[in-house]
Protein backbone atom coordinates (compact mmCIF):
# COMPACT_ATOMS: atom_id res chain seq x y z
CA UNK A 1 0.00 0.00 0.00
CA UNK A 2 1.20 3.55 -0.75
CA UNK A 3 2.93 5.58 2.07
CA UNK A 4 0.46 8.07 3.53
CA UNK A 5 -2.76 5.85 2.71
CA UNK A 6 -4.46 3.99 5.96
CA UNK A 7 -5.16 0.43 4.96
CA UNK A 8 -8.72 0.11 4.14
CA UNK A 9 -10.78 -2.47 6.46
CA UNK A 10 -11.81 -5.59 5.03
CA UNK A 11 -15.47 -6.62 4.00
CA UNK A 12 -14.77 -8.88 7.38
CA UNK A 13 -13.92 -6.23 9.35
CA UNK A 14 -16.76 -4.13 8.45
CA UNK A 15 -19.18 -6.58 8.51
CA UNK A 16 -18.09 -7.64 12.43
CA UNK A 17 -17.82 -4.20 13.06
CA UNK A 18 -21.65 -3.55 11.97
CA UNK A 19 -23.08 -6.66 13.61
CA UNK A 20 -21.15 -5.06 16.98
CA UNK A 21 -22.91 -2.17 16.21
CA UNK A 22 -26.24 -3.34 15.31
CA UNK A 23 -26.24 -6.00 18.40
CA UNK A 24 -25.10 -2.61 20.91
CA UNK A 25 -28.08 -0.25 19.42
CA UNK A 26 -30.90 -3.35 19.51
CA UNK A 27 -29.87 -5.84 21.70
CA UNK A 28 -30.50 -8.44 19.43
CA UNK A 29 -27.91 -10.32 19.16
CA UNK A 30 -29.55 -13.81 17.29
CA UNK A 31 -28.07 -13.17 14.37
CA UNK A 32 -28.18 -16.57 12.37
CA UNK A 33 -25.95 -17.29 9.69
CA UNK A 34 -27.95 -16.74 6.74
CA UNK A 35 -30.79 -14.85 7.67
CA UNK A 36 -32.44 -11.73 6.57
CA UNK A 37 -30.56 -9.01 8.89
CA UNK A 38 -26.79 -11.38 8.46
CA UNK A 39 -27.41 -10.93 5.01
CA UNK A 40 -28.24 -7.24 4.31
CA UNK A 41 -25.39 -6.36 6.46
CA UNK A 42 -23.19 -8.41 4.37
CA UNK A 43 -24.24 -6.88 1.40
CA UNK A 44 -23.82 -3.50 2.36
CA UNK A 45 -20.29 -4.48 3.80
CA UNK A 46 -19.59 -5.45 0.58
CA UNK A 47 -20.87 -2.48 -1.02
CA UNK A 48 -18.32 0.09 1.55
CA UNK A 49 -15.96 -2.74 0.98
CA UNK A 50 -15.71 -2.01 -2.84
CA UNK A 51 -16.38 1.38 -2.68
CA UNK A 52 -13.44 2.37 -0.01
CA UNK A 53 -10.85 0.28 -2.61
CA UNK A 54 -12.49 2.82 -5.37
CA UNK A 55 -11.74 5.50 -3.18
CA UNK A 56 -8.11 4.29 -1.87
CA UNK A 57 -7.31 3.94 -6.11
CA UNK A 58 -8.01 6.86 -7.16
CA UNK A 59 -6.34 8.55 -4.19
CA UNK A 60 -3.14 6.60 -5.41
CA UNK A 61 -3.88 7.35 -9.08
CA UNK A 62 -4.32 11.10 -8.66
CA UNK A 63 -1.50 11.69 -6.42
CA UNK A 64 2.19 12.45 -7.97
CA UNK A 65 4.03 10.93 -5.12
CA UNK A 66 1.81 7.84 -5.60
CA UNK A 67 1.22 7.44 -9.43
CA UNK A 68 3.05 4.86 -11.52
CA UNK A 69 2.98 3.97 -15.04
CA UNK A 70 -0.23 4.97 -17.09
CA UNK A 71 -1.34 7.31 -14.01
CA UNK A 72 1.72 9.03 -13.38
CA UNK A 73 1.72 9.57 -17.59
CA UNK A 74 -1.37 10.66 -17.50
CA UNK A 75 -0.60 13.66 -14.53
CA UNK A 76 2.09 14.68 -16.97
CA UNK A 77 0.15 15.42 -19.63
CA UNK A 78 -2.30 17.03 -17.69
CA UNK A 79 0.33 19.44 -16.10
CA UNK A 80 1.57 19.88 -19.53
CA UNK A 81 5.27 18.13 -18.51
CA UNK A 82 7.44 16.09 -21.18
CA UNK A 83 9.13 13.08 -19.79
CA UNK A 84 12.63 12.94 -20.16
CA UNK A 85 13.18 10.11 -22.28
CA UNK A 86 16.61 7.59 -22.14
CA UNK A 87 19.42 8.48 -24.41
CA UNK A 88 22.72 7.07 -24.53
CA UNK A 89 25.15 8.94 -22.59
CA UNK A 90 28.53 10.00 -23.83
CA UNK A 91 31.76 11.80 -22.43
CA UNK A 92 34.77 10.72 -20.64
CA UNK A 93 34.84 9.15 -17.42
CA UNK A 94 37.72 8.11 -14.91
CA UNK A 95 38.00 4.41 -13.44
CA UNK A 96 40.43 4.47 -10.56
Amino acid sequence: MAEGLPTPKSRDQILSEMLQEYVGLTGINDLNTGSAMTQFFDVVARSIARTSGDIFQVLRDYSVDRAVGESLNRIGDEERISRLTAKVADGKITVT
